[in-house]
């Protein structure tokens, strides 16, 4: 894998970040599904979401 592809990684994982909380804020549970099923091939996107759902819990 080459930097450029680690890069691309990277933002994808942030973008599936960014709609997630997105779509926990509106409700959209087919949002929130499509990432859930993304993040059962990704372990980094995994920890990301399983941390987001952590901090919703305590507020």
């Amino acid at each position: 894998m080459e930097l450029k592809d680690i890069h691309k990684d990277k933002l994808w994982i942030e973008k599936a970040v960014d709609f997630y909380v997105e779509c926990l804020d509106a409700g959209d549970m087919d949002g929130i599904s499509s990432v859930l099923e993304a993040a059962m091939n990704d372990p980094e996107l995994e920890l990301r979401i399983r941390q987001i759902n952590e901090a919703y819990h305590e507020e």
